[in-house]
């Protein structure tokens, strides 16, 4: 059996994982965990509740292969997600990596080298983002000649240096995928059993 909604349509057949109850201060509602093979998510859906008549009803019936799809979709798409953040963090600016400067009118544009220092520095005597507040950097460059700048003004020099290899982002992502999800599984073959 699956969820039976009130009009009483059938939804999420072989796919309810687990049945919740939430339980307010006068009334109740009633909730399926179940798996969406075609996004590749979990997700609640109210089935019941005290709060009015009509009757829903859901039972665990979650089958090997539908769970085996919504891995599939939910590895692909964590695994997308993944690749797109560690992108995004290989760009940041921090110290340590090499910048050039893009911008500004005191160091030269173009200027390549090592940001080794930062310090955040206030201009106002109100404290908070929309008030001069902006980050000293320093920069020094292959031949030892130091420049002092904004942070504003540089980006990474080239940002695949500092990204993770997507065979490393796989291996991480199954670990932590396999730990998260072969319990929940399991624990629901045996309610349904």
């Amino acid at each position: 059996m699956a969820v039976i909604d009130y009009s009483g349509v059938k939804k999420y057949e072989g796919c309810v994982l687990e049945l919740r109850e939430y339980n307010g201060r006068d009334d109740s509602d009633f909730y399926a965990v179940c798996v969406d093979t075609e996004l590749g998510e979990i997700v609640c859906v109210e089935y019941a509740t005290t709060r009015a008549g009509g009757g829903g009803d859901a039972r665990i019936d979650i089958t090997e292969e539908n769970y085996r799809a919504y891995l599939k979709k939910a590895y692909q798409k964590r695994l997308e997600s993944a690749i797109f953040c560690d992108r995004n963090k290989a760009k940041e600016v921090v110290k340590g990596k090499m910048v050039v400067v893009v911008r500004g009118r005191k160091v030269p544009l173009g200027t390549v080298g090592e940001l080794f220092w930062e310090r955040e520095e206030n201009y106002s005597k109100y404290h908070n983002m929309w008030s001069g507040r902006n980050v000293r950097i320093g920069i020094k460059d292959k031949d030892g000649n130091v420049w002092w700048t904004y942070k504003d003004n540089v980006e990474v020099a080239d940002s695949t240096d500092y990204c993770t290899s997507v065979k490393e982002l796989r291996k991480r992502l199954k670990q932590k995928m396999s730990r998260e999800y072969s319990t929940l599984f399991r624990k629901a073959k045996t309610q349904y059993v």
